[in-house]
């Protein structure tokens, strides 16, 4: 492992006396063996082996040479400060030293883990005049008070985060309307002043469906004024939200799902290291929960240990959208690869199920790692579209949307229709049934055109044989092959032919010919014999000879 610079080194010529640390031979002897395991931690967590050794070694070294006690008793903010001093006094410029920094801060980490302590609470501040800035007083404080009480809906692990998205949008269209002619007092407002905000947002590229909940949020939050006895006018409660396109969910189709299953199944297959290996099931089990489960990328960050329950292939969703709890059903598939990345988990800071580099796994990087994944295989694919794509396949299966709406975690109906809108069973059969029944009389019309002009000269033929045959026993076998001829006419035209039939309504020649009446110029002996095929449907089987399976009536088009 690397050590610090030498004292002969030319960076270390530099450092004052004070500020070089002692060697380690003269570390406490609780101190020695703590370079190698912080290592280990490191390369477990995912962090490359050469930036162990050439950036974190030296910086834990660094540490422990100022200590004169115990790690366990060190002091973060003191320590801190004096490996900095030593780093400023080598000359590093200012981007070497916010690596430091993050080094130091990383091992501060480590301290605290070793010590059974919890990772602290980032406590960053807002930037509040940025959002305020040029607003009065009696806004400000509203606002402030309305996000307090959105604050309550918010998953705790969110909550800087959803304060920057609320601070922007509840602020955006009273910094904009301060910049006009500003309003002394609530009652000023005017319905023509947010249609005019709400027309710019579109013209500067905002889609109408950004726009809308922009508006929203505006109505909602002067509704909240309202009930705290300002005056607002009411005529700005009386603009409609702009028309926008409903747009389908955008799904994986099977093929792509197979391609991502298989792409995950051969990064584990050809991981090298420990590391490799553990990041391969991480994003094995990320892909299952996402695809099977349904689950939102935020949730899948927040999942903890005791919200599994493996045994009985499902896990608890806790504080979920709207800070709604529900429960996710699991195959088995996604029960034994969770089982399989538990195995290589390890110890972290917390409880949380999906731990990369020692910390609970953040949406952002879920959502990352997911998207390059789908870029190397040429597909857009995001965590979003498994979970659409798990409503998809629920629905294409025959599960009920009250079953989906509860797995989703939807809190209406509606939401979930949308997902009808992409499979509807109903429609589709509908559809493929009247097709089928175009197809088929297109196909009749083509078939009997086709082949009226082979059956045309035997019936001519037999027609007038039967006309001028006065042997009975002759006549009667013209009859007989005349008779086939005609079935053989009817079963070419097809249903459509024996309903009319059965209905009474007489045959038309086109039924069997053609539809071109100069084709077949019909003599009188053919009309008399086609006649005859009238009537209901006991003499069309009279005449024909055998039993006949007449569909229901229809209006002959």
């Amino acid at each position: 492992m690397r050590r610090p610079d030498p004292p002969n080194s030319r960076a270390s010529k530099r450092v004052p006396p004070h500020l070089r640390p002692r060697p380690r031979e003269q570390w406490p002897p609780e101190n020695r063996a703590l370079p190698e395991e912080y290592a280990a931690w490191l390369i477990n967590g995912g962090v490359s082996p050469i930036s162990v050794r050439s950036f974190h070694v030296p910086c834990i070294h660094l540490v422990l040479g100022f200590l004169d006690k115990p790690w366990w008793a060190c002091d973060p903010e003191r320590d801190s400060v004096v490996a900095l001093e030593h780093y400023r006094a080598r000359g590093l410029c200012p981007q070497s030293l916010q690596d430091r920094r993050s080094h130091l801060h990383l091992l501060d980490r480590f301290f605290r883990q070793r010590r059974g302590e919890p990772d602290p609470a980032p406590t960053r501040p807002l930037n509040l005049p940025v959002y305020f800035q040029g607003l009065p007083e009696w806004l400000t404080t509203r606002i402030l008070a309305y996000g307090c009480i959105r604050e309550r809906a918010w998953k705790p692990s969110a909550l800087h985060q959803r304060w920057i998205e609320y601070l922007g949008d509840a602020t955006r269209f009273w910094r904009w309307l301060f910049t006009h002619p500003p309003i002394a007092t609530l009652s000023e407002l005017r319905r023509a002043n947010i249609v005019e905000f709400l027309e710019e947002r579109l013209r500067t590229g905002h889609a109408a469906s950004t726009v809308n909940g922009e508006l929203l949020a505006l109505l909602e939050f002067l509704r909240y004024l309202q009930d705290e006895g300002l005056d607002v006018p009411a005529e700005v409660f009386r603009i409609h939200p702009f028309p926008q396109p409903q747009p389908l969910p955008r799904y994986l189709t099977d093929d792509e799902v197979a391609r991502l299953q298989e792409a995950h199944e051969a990064a584990l297959r050809e991981a090298r290291t420990s590391n490799a290996r553990r990041n391969a099931l991480l994003d094995r089990a990320c892909f299952y929960l996402l695809w099977h489960g349904g689950l939102r990328p935020g949730e899948l960050g927040d999942l903890l240990l005791e919200d599994l329950d493996l045994p009985g292939k499902r896990l608890r969703i806790r504080l979920g959208k709207g800070a709604k709890d529900r429960t996710v059903y699991l195959t088995t598939a996604a029960v034994e690869v969770l089982r399989d990345y538990l195995a290589v988990r390890g110890d972290g800071p917390s409880r949380h199920v999906f731990l990369y580099r020692h910390r609970p796994l953040a949406k952002d990087l879920i959502r990352d790692r997911f998207k390059a994944k789908g870029d190397a295989l040429g597909i857009h694919a995001y965590p979003y579209r498994l979970r659409h794509t798990c409503a998809t396949q629920l629905l294409n299966a025959g599960a009920r949307l009250e079953t989906i709406q509860y797995l989703l975690g939807h809190e209406y109906l509606r939401t979930t229709q949308v997902y009808a809108r992409v499979h509807d069973a109903t429609v589709a059969g509908d559809y493929y049934r009247a097709m089928a029944e175009v197809e088929e009389r297109v196909a009749l019309e083509v078939a009997t055109s086709a082949e009226s002009f082979s059956l045309w000269p035997r019936l001519l033929a037999l027609a007038e044989q039967v006309q001028v045959n006065s042997d009975p026993v002759g006549q009667q076998r013209r009859i007989a092959e005349l008779r086939q001829v005609i079935v053989m006419a009817a079963e070419r035209a097809g249903a459509a032919v024996l309903r009319s039939w059965a209905n009474g309504r007489q045959a038309r020649s086109s039924d069997v010919f053609g539809s071109d009446p100069r084709q077949w110029p019909m003599p009188a002996a053919v009309q008399s014999s086609l006649k005859a095929i009238k009537g209901p449907k006991k003499l069309v089987q009279k005449l024909i000879g055998k039993e006949i399976a007449v569909p229901p009536a229809r209006p002959y088009v």
